[in-house]
């Protein structure tokens, strides 16, 4: 087990060489601990009582594992909750707004939109994402 996973996914199951191992992101799990013990230890746990049970070849959140989520006594969600505007400060990202949400970009995107070269929708509204400074006046990061 490890603590050294980085970007957005707060847990991670893997199969190297036969070996199993559980990888978790140090600082989504610190900043929110609530939206991460245990329902993020036990999605990754439940991926592995899914290898040991029904070998390779299951998809990751199909059938199987959503019934070893339940059993386990969690909701089988594939992602976490963590706020954008908290992504945002502890990724190192850049926060932006539609008229739906906030969404967390990261500097590769961030970089896109600030050249010109690219614009983003959200999914659900539609509306073309801004900068969120430019739309409150409030400071993107704190640090």
């Amino acid at each position: 087990m490890s603590f050294r996973l980085r970007g957005r996914a707060a847990g991670q199951w893997r199969l190297r060489q036969g070996q199993e191992s559980l990888h978790f992101n140090e600082r989504l799990f610190a900043a929110d601990p609530a939206q991460h013990m245990p329902d993020t230890v036990a999605h990754e746990v439940a991926h592995s009582v899914v290898y040991r049970c029904h070998g390779r070849g299951k998809r990751p959140h199909g059938p199987e594992w959503r019934a070893v989520m339940k059993h386990l006594g969690f909701e089988p969600r594939v992602t976490h909750e963590t706020s954008p505007e908290l992504l945002a400060r502890i990724l190192n990202h850049h926060l932006y707004r539609c008229a739906c949400r906030s969404h967390a970009l990261g500097p590769r995107q961030h970089q896109q939109v600030h050249r010109g070269k690219r614009d983003y929708r959200c999914k659900l509204c539609g509306e073309r994402l801004i900068r969120a400074d430019q739309t409150t006046g409030l400071a993107v990061r704190e640090k």
